[in-house]
């Protein structure tokens, strides 16, 4: 009980630090409308685009967007929430709408960025694993770093909302936009006409380079407003953890150690199932430790995500 405690403050801290504030991007179909922006503005249907998935937690409820680089593989955004300990809690979706025709995959697990920081999005990227192979062509990847240039233009995909303040999040669009600022981790897009938003994060950013279209950003976040900022993660600049994750195949499932407390204990230390024992950690420990990461956290964000 304790363990799910602070993970649900650390959710929650995680939560604000890329969604916040009535007026910023959602961060799920749970958000409330007035939190919800456009889309993939003034976007077009992205018929073609069978390897861009949509990541939904089961039931059905959209989280964020996802490319398929490997019959197995996903790359999305870290910040989207996809854990070790929730994976089996997401699927993603292929298909151009959500809940339409389609298959939803499970997720069998995850491997996030060991550099991820949630409070300041840097190298927000995680590979998620599927548990059947997806009979669709994943996407073409860089094979060495890129020259990317400010004005490049570049068409970016996913299935957010279509215009502020709707509540059409689910179909796969597309819109094209151009390159405004270039970092050795990020690139900057500026709409042309289109921009990422809600529901797009891990969503693709293409280049086409030498008559090939590449896989060249995930959309990490923007403005709150979604119509003049989207931060995308380089692809080209984190080929490394991507070769390594799809190198290194699915992690195994989690072993469920338990907490096991004898009877006749009463020193106030329980016993893992290892038979080490390990003091117990009051609510209120936990809590104030939580409390302070969502501080921190939300201090921190200046850009809101695109989930």
């Amino acid at each position: 009980m304790l363990p799910r405690l602070f993970s649900l403050i650390c959710a929650g801290a995680l939560a604000l630090a890329g969604c916040v504030g009535g007026a910023d991007s959602g961060a799920g179909a749970g958000a409330g409308a007035e939190s919800r922006q456009a889309g993939v503005t003034s976007a077009t249907s992205a018929l073609g685009d069978r390897a861009v998935v949509a990541v939904v937690q089961r039931g059905g409820d959209l989280r964020c967007t996802g490319t398929l680089i490997a019959p197995r593989a996903v790359l999305t955004a870290a910040h989207c929430g996809v854990t070790a300990d929730n994976a089996a809690d997401f699927q993603v979706f292929v298909g151009e709408v959500v809940g339409g025709v389609g298959t939803g995959v499970d997720v069998a697990s995850v491997r996030v960025h060991p550099g991820f920081v949630a409070a300041t999005f840097a190298s927000d990227l995680a590979v998620l694993w599927l548990r059947a192979e997806v009979p669709v062509v994943p996407v073409a990847l860089p094979e060495g770093p890129l020259a990317l240039e400010v004005g490049t233009a570049v068409r970016v995909v996913g299935y957010g909302v279509s215009v502020a303040g709707a509540a059409d999040q689910g179909t796969r669009r597309q819109g094209s936009a151009s390159i405004s600022e270039v970092t050795e981790a990020e690139v900057t897009l500026a709409p042309a006409p289109s921009q990422p938003c809600s529901y797009d994060s891990g969503g693709p950013a293409f280049v086409t380079v030498r008559g090939v279209e590449l896989l060249v950003g995930v959309t990490s976040r923007g403005d709150s407003a979604c119509v003049t900022t989207s931060r995308e993660v380089r692809v080209d600049a984190q080929l490394g953890f991507i070769r390594d994750a799809l190198a290194a195949g699915p992690l195994p499932p989690p072993v469920d150690a338990g907490v096991v407390v004898p009877p006749d204990d009463d020193d106030g230390c329980t016993v893992s199932a290892g038979g080490r024992p390990a003091r117990a950690v009051a609510p209120g420990t936990l809590l104030v430790l939580g409390l302070a990461l969502l501080a921190l956290a939300v201090g921190a964000a200046r850009l809101r995500c695109r989930c």
